[in-house]
């Protein structure tokens, strides 16, 4: 396990592109929307790029998606799921949640 840098948006998709990724097994875990504990909430841009990346490099991506629903002001932005076309992306609810259970 390996955490990645973070920045306002979320995380900083830059640092995906020096992920080995030889390893069977490997994915990316994201929490692109309200992540926990900072808040930040990636960008349509951003979420497409690290889709883009991932894609490229075969890195499958887990998105945990737990806290969109806490969007009142407008609409929360498209999961990284509505931008996947080749089924890269899985979509949770609350992976977080889960695994807190199992701890």
């Amino acid at each position: 396990m390996q955490g990645l840098p973070l920045d306002d948006q979320g995380l900083k998709v830059e640092t995906v592109q020096s992920i080995n990724c030889e390893d069977q097994g490997s994915l990316l875990y994201t929490v692109p929307t309200f992540h926990n504990p900072t808040g930040a909430v990636m960008s349509n841009d951003r979420r497409k790029e690290l889709l883009s990346i991932c894609q490229s490099k075969r890195l499958p991506i887990v998105e945990d998606d737990a806290y969109s629903e806490l969007w009142f002001d407008e609409r929360p932005p498209l999961p990284l799921k509505a931008f996947d076309k080749n089924g890269l992306v899985l979509y949770m609810g609350s992976t977080s949640k889960v695994l807190g259970f199992c701890n």
